[in-house]
């Protein structure tokens, strides 16, 4: 093995879910992309996810935002039809 190259991992250690290292004390990690924002990083300023409650960097919330636009509303709740007397004491 050249000592310049890194060892392959084992494809099988990769599917499973890792966690996070602590972040240093005046960052915290992104909950979308894992970058550490803080003083010192490339992101430097954290922001809310709309509609939640955590921690995202910049990217991630016009990603966010993007995603959020082009959902479809949610169809309007159908108004039961009432029959019998109209408003105006009328009967139908």
């Amino acid at each position: 093995m050249d000592q310049g190259s890194l060892p392959l991992e084992d494809l099988e250690d990769l599917s499973e879910p890792t966690e996070l290292p602590l972040a240093p004390p005046g960052t915290v990690h992104c909950q979308e992309c894992t970058i550490l924002i803080g003083p010192g990083y490339l992101e430097r300023e954290r922001f809310s996810p709309p509609g939640g409650a955590g921690v995202v960097c910049g990217a991630c919330l016009e990603s966010l935002e993007r995603r959020a636009r082009r959902r479809p509303a949610p169809a309007p709740e159908s108004q039961p039809v009432e029959t019998g007397v109209s408003r105006h004491g009328e009967r139908h």
